[in-house]
């Protein structure tokens, strides 16, 4: 087998080792490595071959020292009998037309069987999409490293109509072959309706819709019913308020009495309970309720009978006045918390939104036309009414160069030329969707305000690579950096787009009056900003659990750490109802493991305290210009004061 490794290769040697880990799974046996570069080639090579007798099952390793052309010739001219494993080919720049000939030539020897052919020419990214991906016939045991939990949710939740792997690729990419890059390498991937039907016409792209305040009518109530039915069956998910509707007892036109929120919940439960998402899973929903309403505490302890209103979210509509109320020692305010408190400790719910900082802290803070009432199923996504938004996540677990070292760190420059290319795709996604949503009005929504979603996963992953400990005030501080350069790179990139694009049809200049905006640019900068006067998107940033996908990937989810070292994992969901068992192995975990590599930084969910959980989502939410969906994981002998504390 062969490796191939051209031009200026010591500046990107430390990229190359990760590839090679990848490539060779650490089993060096008989493998040849023709290192090229025209520049400075013999410390290249002696790096390689110290990394390579540093690498566990060598057998037998050789160095090839060639030069530029030496080295494609040697490419093109291998054959078969040499190149049964990989080549690999970085170019900076291709110069001359006898350069590119070459390269076509070894793409066309490629297709008579070579395994892998990889080649980014950074000035013809097209071409390098084709040669560096559409060759490799990856299977999906390759690409997902033989994980059956992985390929089974990619078969069954993300995989249409028996495409192959590369099939998928080109599908859920749209032809961008950018972002084609960025999803083959796990640096990227799209929210799941996205992954699911993109391309098929069979459903929405979007995973979140808010319906917003119920109207306090019959018709008004019904017409909801219908609507989010309508919006399961576009295999988008619903939140709603309920805090419009008159209370039990209320009189209705002096004549009737109300009979309160609980049958209206239980028609919105029936309704999601009984239409499935575009016939691929059930409806998914959260209600929410302002806890001034006087049927509070019906809604939160509605629960406690395990039979009722099992399938759907609940959250109670804090305000800050009413936190205010419970500091000062508020009789009636306090009861309701400790009921509040004493449910979440016993049933997990209902969780909370605080709506001051929920409804506020946003690029539309002073836009008067877009007002948002509640939020999608998992919390990430504030939404005004009828307002719909797609998902994506960045794996920030592949920006690591030289992983699990002294020298690891992020590739800052990488990480912010992609954050354009994934900007520009999701702004994509949102025309190509248009005709998908179920409704009229989300159809105008989505159209006038372009809502995005980016979000994180692969974040233990990458503390874990960097030697960090997830939870620790280095880690913390390491994060917020982190996600303040997200942020801001993505205001920037949605800048350009707007420039080039246009802007978003809702939008107004008050978005850089915004207090996320002078919380993360400063006054020069915002002059700045103000003077391009451009924006694309409403929203930008939102932190998603990632359950799906970053399972798939074999890394940790969302904002969250590993939930355990290994364990059994048991679902119903992928295989119909049948339970199937699968046995989950953290790979970085075991990776740093068999390194003995900062055996501090391992912790799992159950080890960290519940003010490290939440310190973590303190350290993000400032820089997210939506929401972040977090779980905080509490010992079985938690008590409802420990809730309270939380």
């Amino acid at each position: 087998s062969c490796v191939v490794y051209m031009h200026n290769a010591e500046r990107k040697i430390e990229s190359f080792f990760s590839v090679l880990h990848r490539i060779m799974k650490d089993n060096f046996e008989n493998y040849e490595i023709i290192c090229v570069d025209d520049a400075s080639y013999d410390s290249t090579c002696e790096k390689l071959q110290n990394y390579v007798n540093s690498a566990e099952k060598i057998d037998s390793v050789s160095i090839v020292k060639m030069s530029y052309y030496q080295g494609l010739e040697a490419a093109m001219n291998a054959g078969r009998d040499l190149a049964v494993g990989d080549f690999i080919f970085e170019f900076d720049s291709i110069e001359t037309d006898y350069k590119e000939s070459l390269i076509m030539e070894v793409y066309e020897k490629s297709l008579e069987g070579f395994d892998i052919v990889a080649a980014v020419p950074k000035n013809n990214v097209a071409l390098s999409s084709k040669i560096f991906y559409y060759i490799y016939n990856m299977t999906i045991q390759e690409w997902l490293n033989n994980d059956q939990l992985g390929i089974d949710i990619w078969e069954k939740k993300y995989r249409y109509n028996n495409e192959s792997l590369d099939e998928w690729f080109d599908r859920v990419s749209g032809g961008n072959p950018e972002i084609r890059r960025l999803i083959v390498e796990k640096k990227f991937l799209f929210g799941g309706r996205t992954l699911s039907n993109r391309g098929t016409n069979r459903g929405s792209m979007s995973n979140c819709y808010s319906h917003g305040y119920i109207e306090d009518s019959l018709d008004g109530i019904m017409d909801a019913a219908k609507n989010i039915a309508m919006t399961y069956k576009a295999q988008g998910g619903q939140g709603l308020s309920l805090s419009k509707i008159r209370p039990k007892g209320a009189s209705i036109a002096g004549k009737f009495k109300s009979d309160g929120i609980v049958p209206f919940m239980e028609i919105f439960n029936t309704v999601t309970e009984s239409v499935s998402q575009g016939g691929s899973r059930k409806g998914a929903l959260l209600m929410s309720l302002d806890i001034n309403h006087p049927e509070a505490e019906t809604f939160m302890t509605i629960k406690s009978d395990l039979n009722k209103i099992n399938k759907a979210n609940l959250s109670m509509e804090i305000d800050d006045d009413f936190m205010n109320r419970v500091i000062s020692g508020d009789s009636e305010a306090n009861r309701l918390f400790n009921i509040l408190c004493t449910q979440a400790c016993k049933y997990a719910e209902p969780g909370v939104i605080y709506t001051n900082r929920f409804r506020n802290y946003n690029l539309m803070e002073f836009v008067d036309s877009y007002q948002i009432e509640t939020c999608n199923p998992c919390g990430e996504q504030p939404l005004a009414k009828h307002s719909a938004c797609n998902l994506s996540s960045i794996n920030l677990s592949e920006y690591v160069v030289n992983p699990f070292t002294e020298t690891a760190m992020l590739n800052l420059g990488e990480l912010k030329n992609d954050i354009f290319s994934i900007v520009t795709a999701m702004d994509d996604i949102i025309d190509e969707n248009l005709s998908n949503h179920a409704l009229q009005e989300q159809k105008d929504q989505v159209a006038k305000f372009r809502n995005l979603g980016i979000g994180i996963m692969g974040l233990h992953d990458m503390f874990i690579k960097l030697g960090l400990v997830y939870g620790s005030k280095e880690s913390i501080d390491y994060l917020s950096d982190l996600m303040k350069f997200i942020f801001r790179s993505s205001v920037y990139a949605s800048v350009e787009l707007g420039q080039i694009r246009g802007d978003f049809p809702g939008y107004d200049s008050k978005v850089w009056d915004a207090t996320i905006i002078k919380n993360n640019f400063t006054e020069d900068e915002i002059k700045l900003l103000k003077k391009w006067n451009s924006l694309r998107n409403c929203s930008l940033l939102s932190v998603a659990p990632t359950g799906s996908i970053g399972t798939m990937l074999q890394i940790s989810t969302g904002v969250e750490p590993w939930f355990s070292k290994s364990y059994i994992r048991n679902t119903k969901s992928l295989h119909g109802d049948q339970e199937v068992s699968y046995e989950v192995w953290a790979p970085v975990i075991k990776q740093a493991m068999n390194l003995n590599w900062h055996p501090e930084t391992l912790v799992t969910s159950n080890e960290l305290t519940w003010k490290e959980h939440i310190d973590m989502q303190a350290a993000i939410q400032d820089f997210v210009d939506t929401a972040v969906s977090k779980t905080i994981n509490m010992p079985a002998n938690t008590t409802p004061e420990d809730v309270r504390k939380a």
